[in-house]
């Protein structure tokens, strides 16, 4: 009872790809609606339809479901976020582990749509600066905590693809290095991504300097001015490195 007021914090959809040992994915649409079919969703992802779910929540059944394992946390998923999150607060008032993906399928599919605990920005292509806000997000995704490194201005140029642009490895995250004690940007980045860790580069500045999608590495997406807006107003804490 009271399910419908208790507190539950959603997951990213970026923590859940990071992290599959430690969730089931369970998507709730009707049968007629499935996004499987075009791969959006990982194989042996779990389905059952809200209703089909609710009733096994009620009869005290879920433990019986194919799918269920104690061990994991379930996480619901469904179109815009909206059934999952009934799904979920049905299933955690009853004494389940479960939580929703925010968005459901939109931020599965589209980086730019994640949720974030925290936003970085990073205005600046100097190593140190390179290496500090990295380190800020790394830490804080390391946590289960979700970061967004958000690229505006100079900031994105760390994150070309020296190969394509012909410009100096040095000069970004593939070979860039600041002073001692700081590891390697290529290092951190890497353990950042790992760990589900979103970079994004606004698509305005990347164009402002000639650049487009393709001449950036892999894992720099590009994103626009109202997802930065709308995650600075999600995000429970914001940074910025400059």
């Amino acid at each position: 009872g009271g399910g419908g007021m208790m507190a539950l914090s959603p997951v990213s959809a970026p923590l859940v790809k990071a992290n599959p040992d430690k969730y089931v994915l369970l998507n709730v649409l009707e049968p007629d609606e499935n996004f499987e079919d075009n791969g959006q969703l990982p194989a042996g992802t779990a389905k059952m339809s809200l209703g089909k779910l609710l009733n096994l929540v009620y009869d005290n059944k879920v433990d019986t479901a194919d799918w269920y394992q104690k061990d994991k946390t379930i996480v619901t998923i469904c179109n815009i976020g909206k059934r999952a999150e009934i799904a979920a607060r049905e299933l955690a008032s009853n004494g389940y582990t479960a939580t929703f993906i925010t968005r459901g399928m939109v931020e599965w599919t589209k980086v730019g749509a994640t949720k974030p605990d925290l936003v970085v920005t990073l205005l600046s292509c100097k190593a140190e600066e390179v290496s500090l806000a990295l380190t800020a997000v790394q830490v804080n995704q390391a946590s289960g905590s979700q970061s967004v490194l958000a690229c505006m201005g100079e900031g994105v140029m760390p994150f070309r693809n020296s190969k394509i642009v012909g410009c100096d490895a040095k000069d970004t995250v593939e070979e860039m290095k600041a002073p001692d004690p700081f590891a390697a940007a290529a290092t951190i980045w890497k353990k950042y991504q790992d760990l589900g860790g979103v970079t994004l580069l606004c698509t305005t500045c990347a164009k402002t300097r000639q650049l487009e999608a393709k001449d950036f590495l892999e894992g720099a997406n590009l994103f626009g001015m109202p997802d930065y807006l709308r995650m600075q107003k999600e995000a429970q804490a914001a940074m910025t490195y400059a």
